[in-house]
């Protein structure tokens, strides 16, 4: 059975979506009902530079895969033309 990684790609933007709502969120909490002092700015800071940090990193390891070579799956106990044997 051949798929197309494609799929690990979708995936993982529908992850950074999530990831980016979370982070705007939490951001939006931290100005609206934290104190505006240097922690709280420190800690939003910090917070956004590793999200960041994260989502950059993850893009550059991802552009190195060719993304139009499609996977086989093999799985033992299942012919491809036959079904179980």
């Amino acid at each position: 059975m051949e798929f197309s990684p494609f799929i690990f790609l979708i995936a993982y933007l529908i992850g950074v979506i999530i990831l980016v709502l979370l982070a705007l969120i939490n951001i939006y909490h931290i100005i609206r009902f934290g104190f505006l002092r240097a922690p709280s700015l420190v800690a939003t800071f910090v917070f956004v530079i590793l999200i960041v940090g994260i989502v950059l990193a993850t893009l550059q390891i991802l552009n190195h895969i060719d993304w139009q070579q499609p996977m086989e799956i093999t799985i033992p106990f299942i012919n491809n033309n036959e079904g179980f044997e």
